[in-house]
């Protein structure tokens, strides 16, 4: 069995930072066919830019094993930069909520110093958010 049945997603790397995401969806769309849709990251030090890599999703399994293997096969260009490290992407599961009675412990960051247990019990603390 290979990490990538069923799998959808690839990773493509040496993505050019400036594009937006829709940008890439667009290109990708005339570069391939099945693109479904496009994820990048944003980066931290430049909000306007992406972090050079791109997770694509294809319409099917097959569809991304095709893609996969022309980007191995060919150097395929995308906004002058040749796509680079193509790779099957791992599929994160869904976050879910926890459910508030099974929860042991909770950290809760920052709090002042003026901050007390009594307080964080009731919930008066204005800067505390459950994620």
């Amino acid at each position: 069995v290979s990490k990538s049945d069923g799998n959808k997603r690839l990773y493509m790397g040496n993505i050019h930072k400036e594009k937006t995401q829709e940008e890439l969806l667009k290109e990708l769309q005339i570069l391939f066919t099945g693109v479904k849709s496009v994820f990048v990251q944003q980066d931290v030090n430049e909000p306007s830019h992406n972090r050079g890599y791109a997770f694509v999703d294809f319409v099917d399994h097959k569809t991304a094993v095709d893609i996969r293997r022309q980007c191995l096969a060919d150097r395929k260009i995308l906004f002058g930069r040749q796509i680079r490290n193509v790779d099957w992407a791992d599929v994160q599961q869904a976050y879910t909520e926890p459910d508030p009675e099974t929860v042991k412990s909770l950290h809760i960051a920052p709090v002042s110093e003026e901050t007390t247990e009594e307080m964080t019990k009731k919930k008066k603390v204005p800067t505390a958010t459950l994620r």
